[in-house]
């Protein structure tokens, strides 16, 4: 398990202090992701509807398929 988490203010600060050189990469990747799922994009606006589950879960005793570890 984990032995320490970092507050939400900390991890806040160093994320901010990062985005900018993270930015470059996460655009790619969520451009990757959104063509690999064939997401529909409304042509009016450019929006995409995404559903994500961002909960931390061990999955591995369930009966769904295909599933583990989320992170």
């Amino acid at each position: 398990g984990l032995v320490k988490v970092p507050g939400s203010v900390w991890m806040r600060q160093r994320l901010d202090a990062k985005a900018g050189e993270l930015r470059e990469y996460t655009d790619e990747l969520t451009l990757r992701l959104l063509e690999s799922t064939h997401a529909p994009i409304t042509p009016h606006k450019g929006y995409v509807c995404v559903d994500l589950d961002t909960f931390v879960m061990d999955n591995s005793n369930t009966r769904k398929e295909e599933v583990g570890r989320t992170y």
